[in-house]
């Protein structure tokens, strides 16, 4: 549970940090972008996880 609230966190905070970056008045680019990223991070965090064990 803490580790899904800690990547809950880090979305929303990549998601309010690109809202900035990014011009448009549109909020699909940056939960885009923070969707990938999250996902990104997952997958490298199960990879590193698996690499201990």
């Amino acid at each position: 549970m803490n580790i899904i609230l800690n990547y809950l966190i880090f979305f929303l905070t990549n998601f309010v940090a690109t809202s900035f970056i990014f011009p448009e008045p549109s909020y699909v680019k940056s939960l885009l972008y923070s969707v990938f990223i999250t996902i990104f991070v997952v997958i490298l965090d199960a990879l590193k996880k698996k690499s201990k064990i």
